[in-house]
């Protein structure tokens, strides 16, 4: 029984100023979960791939 986890941009919730909410995918064997961060973010200020969000953006810490 293992929990894996990912951030993800949910890009189904677009707001008209083009930024999107930070969600954390919890995967439990056959269950997903979804929690919204209230983080938004635009989609070229976080490194899909590495899981991070890219110093240029303001909630970067």
């Amino acid at each position: 029984m293992s929990v894996h986890y990912k951030f993800v941009l949910d890009k189904r919730r677009k707001r008209e100023d083009k930024i999107y909410p930070l969600k954390l995918r919890i995967y439990d064997n056959d269950d997903n979960k979804e929690k919204s961060l209230d983080i938004y973010l635009h989609e070229d200020d976080r490194d899909e791939r590495r899981q991070t969000i890219l110093p240029n953006d303001p909630n970067y810490k």
